[in-house]
């Protein structure tokens, strides 16, 4: 017995696309300086900034960037 493709790559359940494409972000801030910004890497910065998003406490990211 042959599936149609069709079947196999939709399920025809529209509310698989009733996903919510913005939510607020944690609060704060992340410490930056001037000298840090001249200074360190860029993906330094991008780094902080997922780990921050993710909700990773600023403790555990500084501890090991600085």
């Amino acid at each position: 017995m042959t599936i149609p493709l069709a079947l196999i790559l939709d399920s025809g359940d529209r509310s698989l696309f009733d996903v919510p494409s913005k939510a607020p972000g944690p609060p704060g801030a992340l410490p930056l300086t001037s000298e840090m910004l001249l200074e360190r890497p860029s993906g330094d910065f991008f780094g902080w900034a997922m780990d921050a998003g993710m909700g990773w406490t600023r403790r555990r990211w500084v501890a090991r960037s600085f």
